[in-house]
């Protein structure tokens, strides 16, 4: 056997195991782990790893956009359109979570010949 394909071998076997242990990975520590190196970080991009974790979050396309919406999943700066949906649901159900309700206050009202006009804080 060549070296040269013994190599690819060895290679194409770290890059799938790493890619196992980066499943078992709760989604945050995975987005600590694609820090540490470039190779982990391409190792993190994967979108397979990704789309197992939106399932895992019953988190599919239509739960973040609307189905007949013609926005672009992948972000700009993302290249896994899975990772994308995740971060996504989670800054929706975080903003949701912790944003309060503000009632907009009236700072005062005009009665004109178009109507009540009301002028908001």
């Amino acid at each position: 056997m060549s070296w040269h394909i013994l190599i690819l071998f060895v290679s194409l076997s770290l890059s799938q195991l790493a890619l196992y242990v980066l499943s078992f990975l709760e989604p945050r520590s995975l987005l600590r782990a694609a820090q540490t190196c470039r190779y982990w970080r391409i190792l993190a991009e994967d979108n397979l790893l990704w789309r197992e974790k939106c399932r895992e979050e019953s988190i599919n396309r239509s739960t973040v956009f609307d189905r007949s919406s013609n926005r672009n999943v992948s972000g700009s700066h993302n290249k896994s359109p899975w990772k994308y949906l995740y971060l996504r649901q989670k800054e929706i159900e975080h903003n949701w979570r912790a944003r309060p309700i503000r009632c907009p206050k009236v700072r005062y009202c005009v009665n004109t010949e178009f109507g009540l006009m009301l002028f908001i804080k």
